[in-house]
């Protein structure tokens, strides 16, 4: 038997190749034909005990080196299978020489990295969302006493609203609590005056949303602020039998207004619904020690022809919100909370100038502070020319 090799044909060659046909010549006895250069044959034999071996040379001094990116193809079994996909339609085949081939697969390499990053882009976003929503139940699921926090109310009111309905507000701290807990469920579900903070339009927008969307119930969210505003809407809801579920949240003032003057040092001045002491209105550090002033909104609203359903507890809120549902007509929740305990500002930083004279410490130390976030924020902005 005589067996002829193209001893330059392999990745490595010419070693493994020779390699071969020694051992094969003096295994099994067989002649052994070496193709290819012979000055790289002889070489390469004479590393080998080859005495008496049936092993020739037979020069081939043209060597074209293997680069086609087909080479695969010619493995046992790989162009049957490529045979029978192409007769039975699973996959089209178009020939190519090696330069589209490899621009192909330089494309498919780059649309793959890309999904590869898109992939990875998505995973981390994922991870955000999860990380987020975990921090909302957080929060929803705060039991604070004796009066129940807002975050817990907006959770409550989330669960029990249902899928279908219309959220609606417009001031005080609602507006950057909501944007950060509230979790929609479609496209209509939230709606918030965003422009201008508008106090008051809560119930007059209420009462359009639900014009415009009379199957869905409308959830109206207002402060107690906001509703010695304007109310006079209520009326207009009764009269023309246009429903609405008003939940109104008392923290006996401005409470959004509260939080923004003492992070300025200001004591929340002004912001409380309580009697002057010594002719001077009562800030945060009065603490209780204050007369409360006697505002009814609950007989108000029933004043004004509403249902109305008062609250103390949070599990009195989650029973109200689903008598409301069930309500024929409008329908007013009251209920406490407290002023002081907020959603966490999760680093955001609110640019509300501090006075730059003034004889409080609590306002000179909150104005230096004032000063280096404003200093750094500017010195770390792009400029125009940068961006």
């Amino acid at each position: 038997m005589r067996i002829v090799v193209d001893a330059m044909g392999s990745d490595a060659h010419p070693q493994p190749d020779v390699e071969g046909a020694v051992l094969a010549a003096r295994e099994y006895g067989v002649e052994i034909v070496l193709v290819g250069k012979q000055e790289v044959l002889e070489p390469e034999l004479a590393k080998h005990s080859t005495a008496g071996l049936p092993i020739s040379i037979v020069h081939a001094g043209q060597i074209i080196e293997t680069h086609s990116i087909s080479a695969g193809l010619d493995y046992p079994g790989a162009g049957p299978a490529h045979a029978w996909l192409a007769r039975t339609g699973r996959a089209h085949y178009e020939h190519a020489p090696d330069a589209a081939a490899m621009q192909a697969l330089d494309h498919e390499a780059t649309q793959l990295a890309a999904s590869t990053e898109a992939l990875q882009r998505r995973a981390e976003a994922q991870r955000l969302h999860d990380a987020w929503d975990a921090e909302v139940q957080r929060i929803y699921d705060i039991r604070l006493a004796p009066l129940p926090s807002q975050g817990e109310l907006i959770g409550a009111l989330n669960d029990v609203a249902g899928p279908d309905a219309i959220m609606l507000n417009a001031a005080g701290s609602m507006p950057g609590d909501l944007h950060k807990l509230w979790r929609a469920t479609h496209p209509k579900n939230f709606h918030l005056e965003y422009g201008n903070s508008c106090m008051g339009y809560e119930i007059a927008g209420g009462l359009g949303a639900k014009m415009a969307a009379p199957a869905r119930d409308v959830f109206v969210i207002v402060g107690d602020g906001s509703y010695l505003m304007l109310s006079s809407e209520l009326v207009t809801s009764v009269q023309e039998g246009v429903k609405l579920i008003v939940v109104l949240w008392d923290n006996h003032g401005f409470k959004s207004i509260g939080s923004l003057s003492r992070s300025l040092g200001l004591d929340g001045f002004g912001t409380r619904f309580v009697r002057p002491q010594d002719g001077m209105l009562a800030g945060d550090a009065a603490g209780d020690a204050v007369e409360p002033l006697q505002i009814d909104f609950a007989m108000n609203a029933r004043s004004l022809g509403c249902h109305v359903i008062e609250c103390v507890t949070r599990a009195d809120y989650v029973a109200a919100l689903h008598a409301a549902k069930a309500a024929d007509r409008t329908t007013v929740i009251v209920i406490k909370n407290d002023r002081l305990h907020g959603v966490p500002g999760y680093e955001s930083w609110w640019d509300v100038a501090v006075p730059e004279v003034s004889e409080l410490p609590s306002v000179q130390e909150v104005r230096v502070q004032y000063e280096k976030m404003r200093d750094c924020l500017l010195y770390t902005s792009p400029s125009p020319r940068d961006s």
